[in-house]
């Protein structure tokens, strides 16, 4: 299944390059055929074939950063909708058959789709997966992935947002270097963890690298996640800084919040 995928994506991903090449080809050939030989003749077709090799070269650039550009304006796009609740739904199904994928891979257990038991919780600012079985932790949408994966949605092509997926699972961040995709998947956590606590939504979240993560509750009062409580969340039980998996440094982090609500 997978390397029909591949095949599949290579052939339309490239379908452009492909015409370019079969094109310079087809010229460098008609160019090149034998015929009447003469100093004047090869010299024409020296600069045919100059000519043709930088018209291949210019379209294959040209192609490239069309396709890119495609990407790039369908991410954007897919980015600034909120995507129905049908569409969740299907992201939930993604979800659950890449864990159970993984949890296979890494000889975790063998299970289906279906029986993978996770608690979906989802806003404007992203979305949380609390994964219970056959793996635990916690899974981090934010607005960028969630954009990506209803991009992936709109393409029909389920493999596409499974294999996507499975690259969250397994990506690690160091919570000491505090950076920008780190901080903004916490404050999600904190966002939706608020809802799960207290049945309805906070006024806003903001973070910095001096506070931490704050929240912002309807009547005003915060809940406050200091940048140092953030870090310790990557520390081992020797207290070490190191690269900790997503679904762990997210689930500690969301039983901070808990605790405090």
């Amino acid at each position: 299944m997978q390397m029909l995928h591949h095949w599949k994506e290579t052939l339309l991903g490239d379908a452009d390059y492909i015409l370019v090449l079969l094109s310079f080809i087809v010229a460098a050939i008609g160019i090149a055929w034998p015929g009447e030989e003469s100093p004047k003749s090869t010299r024409i077709r020296i600069v045919l074939i100059v000519v043709v090799v930088l018209t291949a070269i210019a379209s294959l650039l040209k192609t490239f950063s069309d396709n890119r550009d495609k990407t790039f304006l369908q991410l954007a796009l897919s980015s600034t909708l909120l995507p129905g609740g049908s569409v969740y739904d299907s992201f939930y199904e993604d979800i659950k058959a890449a864990v159970a994928e993984r949890a296979k891979i890494d000889k975790l257990a063998n299970v289906e789709p279906k029986n993978v038991k996770l608690i979906p919780w989802h806003y404007s600012v992203g979305m949380i997966a609390i994964l219970q079985s056959p793996m635990q932790g916690v899974l981090v949408l934010d607005k960028s992935d969630v954009g990506q994966m209803y991009a992936n949605e709109i393409r029909k092509d389920p493999d596409l947002n499974r294999e996507f997926v499975d690259t969250l699972l397994k990506k690690q961040f160091r919570p000491a270097e505090l950076k920008e995709e780190f901080l903004d998947k916490s404050a999600i956590v904190g966002f939706l963890t608020y809802y799960e606590r207290r049945n309805s939504l906070p006024q806003n979240y903001y973070y910095d690298l001096t506070n931490g993560i704050t929240l912002i509750a309807p009547d005003g009062k915060t809940v406050v996640v200091s940048t140092q409580e953030l870090i310790s969340a990557g520390k081992d039980k020797e207290g070490k800084d190191g690269f900790v998996a997503g679904l762990v440094v997210f689930q500690r982090i969301q039983e901070l919040f808990r605790s405090k609500l």
